[in-house]
C-alpha cells in the first residue's frame, strides 16, 4: 500500500490524499484551497489543464474528461468545500462515495450557495460503518463530530496494513461520543494515522462544548434587546444551540429561506432536528440571489405561511432573535444602529479581520460566543494515546513540524506530491 498527499500536507484546506496498491488507486477528499470565497470562485472558472499546471489539481491521467482513468474511486469525508470543492472537474465515470447529507449539500445546496453545479450522477451513498471494497482496498467510514453533520473518518485496509484518515473532527460538539466509538473499534490496530491538525500552532483559546455555547446564548438572549446572531447555517450543532436558547427564553427565531432549506436536508438525520414550520420559527424573505434561486425551483413558496416582515420585528424587538442575513441586518441597523441591538458573532474571529466582511466595521461591538469545529491539541494528544498508532502523518495543518513536539518520534512528515511507500 502506497500513500501520496496531493494537497494538504502543509496547509489547512485543499485536502486530497491518494492510497494505491498493485490493483487499485483511490482518493480521499478532493478539496478546494482555502483562498477566500472570491478567489475560490475565480479558481473554479478555470479549466482543469490550467489548475493542473498551477498544481491545484493533481496530475493524474484520466482524472478529468471522459476517458479511462487510473483512479478507481473517490471518498469524500464531509461537505465543506475544502474537502469536496474541486469535484466539478472529475471524470464522470469515477464513483464518488459520501454520506447522504453530504450528497444533499453538494448536489442541492452548493449550486444555490456558490452557483457551481455539482450535479453529477456518479455519487454512491455510504452509511456509517459500511465497508466498501475497491479491488484489494477496504474502506470503512466512521461518523465524526464536526461543525457540519455526517462527517466521516476512513479506515483503509490493504496489503495487511491499516491507515486511519481522520478527516476533520472534534470532541466537544453534540456528537462527541462518536470519537469514543471510533477508538473502541480501531485502537491497537492502526499502522498509520493521518491526523488533522487545524488548531495546532494557533493561539490558545477557551475550549467550550456546544452545550456550554447553548447556555451562554441563553444568558445573552434573556436581555431585553433585539438579538442578531452570526453563524453558519450548515453548522447544525450551532443552530440547535441557538434554537434551544431561544426556546428557553420563549423567543422566536427568525431565519432566512436558505437556512430553512438546509434544515430540510438535515431532517433525514433525526425527526428532532428543528424545521421551518415549528412554532417558534419565522422566515424573513431577504431579496438576494439565494432567495431568487429558491423561487426559481419552487422551494420558496412553501415558506410563505411563516413569513415575517421587518416591521413586525422592529415593533416587538425583544421577542425575536434574528439569524444574521446581510439584507435584514442592514435594515435593522438602519433603524436601530449597532447600539440599539445586541450582535453576537458565532464564527471564527479571524474572519472579522477581512475588510470586506460585513461585520468588520463593528468588530469591537460584537459579543463573541464560539467554539471550533476542530479538535484542540490536547484532545488530539488524548486521541493518539488511545488509538496508539505506529506512525502519525500530519494533514490539514499549517504547522506539521509542531507534531513532533506533541506526538514525539512517531511522526512522519510527507510533502505534497511525494509518494510514501513504506506502508
Amino acid at each position: 500500500m502506497r500513500l501520496k498527499i496531493h494537497r494538504g500536507s502543509k496547509e489547512i484546506g485543499g485536502s486530497c490524499v491518494e492510497i494505491s496498491t498493485g490493483k487499485a488507486r483511490i482518493l480521499l477528499d478532493f478539496g478546494l484551497p482555502l483562498t477566500g470565497s472570491e478567489k475560490s470562485m475565480e479558481l473554479l472558472q478555470q479549466n482543469s489543464d490550467e489548475l493542473v499546471n498551477k498544481k491545484i489539481l493533481p496530475d493524474i491521467k484520466g482524472l478529468y474528461g471522459n476517458g479511462e482513468c487510473e483512479i478507481s474511486a473517490i471518498f469524500i469525508s464531509h461537505a465543506h468545500p475544502d474537502h469536496f470543492g474541486l469535484l466539478k472537474y472529475i471524470n464522470p465515470n469515477i464513483p464518488v462515495y459520501m454520506s447522504e447529507v453530504s450528497c444533499s449539500i453538494i448536489k442541492e445546496i452548493s449550486p444555490i450557495l456558490y452557483g457551481i453545479n455539482y450535479g453529477f450522477d456518479n455519487i454512491k451513498i455510504i452509511d456509517n460503518n459500511e465497508i466498501v471494497q475497491i479491488q484489494d482496498i477496504s474502506i470503512k467510514p466512521y461518523p465524526m463530530d464536526h461543525s457540519i453533520p455526517s462527517s466521516y473518518a476512513f479506515e483503509i485496509t490493504a496489503d495487511n496494513e491499516t491507515l486511519l484518515y481522520t478527516g476533520d473532527f472534534r470532541v466537544h460538539g453534540r456528537t462527541g461520543y462518536n470519537l469514543d466509538r471510533l477508538i473502541n473499534s480501531v485502537k491497537g490496530k492502526i499502522d498509520y494515522l493521518m491526523l488533522e491538525g487545524t488548531t495546532i500552532g494557533r493561539e490558545k483559546t477557551e475550549c467550550l462544548t456546544e452545550f456550554e455555547i447553548e447556555n451562554k446564548l441563553y444568558g445573552e438572549f434573556s436581555q431585553n434587546k433585539l438579538n442578531i446572531i452570526v453563524f453558519s447555517a450548515q453548522n447544525l450543532d450551532r443552530f440547535i444551540s441557538v434554537y434551544k436558547a431561544c426556546l428557553r427564553n420563549k423567543k422566536t427565531l427568525v431565519i432566512d429561506p436558505y437556512t430553512a432549506f438546509i434544515l430540510e436536508k438535515f431532517q433525514c438525520l433525526s425527526k428532532n432536528i428543528p424545521q421551518y414550520d415549528w412554532n417558534n420559527v419565522k422566515i424573513y424573505f431577504a431579496p438576494n440571489r439565494i432567495t431568487e434561486k429558491l423561487a426559481e425551483t419552487g422551494e420558496l413558496y412553501k415558506y410563505k405561511g411563516k413569513k415575517i416582515s421587518i416591521e413586525e420585528i422592529l415593533n416587538n424587538p425583544e421577542s425575536f432573535v434574528v439569524k444574521d442575513n446581510y439584507i435584514i441586518t442592514g435594515k435593522i441597523l438602519e433603524h436601530k444602529g449597532i447600539e440599539g441591538i445586541q450582535a453576537i458573532y458565532s464564527l471564527w474571529e479571524g474572519y472579522l479581520e477581512k475588510e470586506d466582511n460585513f461585520w468588520h466595521p463593528y468588530k469591537n461591538k460584537l459579543k463573541h460566543i464560539h467554539t471550533s469545529g476542530h479538535a484542540y491539541p490536547q484532545d488530539l494528544k488524548d486521541f493518539v494515546n488511545a488509538v496508539n498508532p505506529k506512525k502519525i502523518i500530519p494533514i490539514h495543518t499549517s504547522f506539521p513540524e509542531s507534531y513532533h513536539e506533541i506526538f514525539g518520534d512517531k511522526v512522519v512528515i510527507i510533502n505534497d506530491r511525494e509518494e510514501y511507500a513504506n506502508i
